[in-house]
């Protein structure tokens, strides 16, 4: 029993270790960077504002009261909203032809944004952002778990302001029904947070306990009960450690899906973009697959300890021994 109690004892290892890599994935600049669980990329982003070979030179023109009253006022403002995405226009002029390259540094933004368990980090593309399988040059990554900064959005509409060009979001064509679908990514990943905590937690008690089974057991005995206390509880945390990774993956697959749908179907005619992290998703669901292997297994080991106790004189459930002790 002691040979095959290693068997769980590797598996749950395993699993630990990918639940804490899925866990810290993102926590430092650069560190499993490609484990990721959404990428925004947004090289593109402000692509309306680059003038084409088939764009006409016009500009947009206001009419204005000679009042000077509310009529007037509002008119000042999309005047002056007018004249900045005019003034972009122009300054962007010069990139027509490597926009994916360029664009992102001309108007103070980064080319993705990806979304960890614990932060989001920025950069840029590397070697740039047209190139095959194009690798992340990590700029900055923001504090763990504070999922504020998961609402992408915002922080492209703060890099934008304080960018050369001083635009926002609505500038280049961001739409509510975009905005909306980010917004609840924040809840999204602050419950993928917990799970995957807890699950990395579960996963190392699971380790400990089958540690413990292996140091511990002892052969079956009809009056020897603690055995069964042991199997028992490690069946237990393998159980649950199992069933939080399922709960995580699903999220992780099914949550991350669709909002990478919603997502492409509403930015990408502005030039943002999302894609899963396969890598994440593989990861996770390793995890789940070998802390699962360890459930049946204890489960048959509870299992063939009764049938042993049973064939050796330990059939009742509650008895004394001898000598009126357990």
């Amino acid at each position: 029993m002691r040979f095959l109690t290693a068997v769980p004892i590797v598996l749950s290892a395993v699993s630990f270790v990918l639940a804490m890599l899925a866990l810290l994935a993102g926590k430092d600049e650069g560190f499993m960077e490609e484990y990721h669980i959404i990428t925004f990329n947004t090289s593109e982003f402000g692509h309306i504002l680059v003038p084409t070979s088939t764009s006409g030179g016009s500009q947009a023109t206001t009419t204005t009261g000679g009042d000077g009253g509310i009529g007037g006022f509002f008119s000042s403002l999309v005047a002056s909203a007018t004249a900045a995405v005019g003034a972009a226009e122009s300054h962007l002029a010069s990139i027509e032809g490597d926009i994916a390259d360029e664009l992102a540094g001309e108007l103070g933004i980064k080319q993705f944004y990806s979304l960890h368990v614990l932060d989001v980090c920025e950069g840029d593309f590397k070697p740039n952002a047209t190139a095959p399988h194009a690798g992340y040059n990590v700029t900055n990554c923001t504090k763990p778990l504070d999922t504020s900064y998961m609402n992408v959005s915002a922080l492209l509409d703060r890099e934008l302001r304080l960018g050369p060009l001083h635009l926002n979001i609505t500038d280049l064509g961001f739409t509510q029904d975009l905005q909306d679908e980010i917004d609840k990514l924040p809840a999204l990943f602050r419950a993928l947070a917990a799970l995957f905590i807890i699950s990395a937690a579960l996963t190392g008690l699971a380790l400990l306990a089958s540690l413990a089974a292996f140091f511990l057991l002892r052969p079956v005995h009809p009056q020897n009960r603690g055995g069964t206390a042991i199997l028992l509880t490690n069946f237990t945390i393998a159980l649950l450690a199992a069933l939080f990774l399922l709960a995580g993956g699903l999220g992780t697959t099914i949550g991350g899906k669709k909002a990478v749908n919603e997502v492409n179907d509403k930015g990408s005619d502005i030039g943002i973009t999302a894609e899963r992290g396969n890598k994440f998703i593989a990861m996770i669901w390793a995890a789940f697959a070998l802390i699962a292997l360890c459930v049946p297994y204890w489960a048959a080991e509870m299992v063939l300890q009764m049938r042993v106790r049973k064939r050796l004189g330990g059939a009742r459930p509650y008895g004394k021994g001898e000598n009126g002790r357990w």
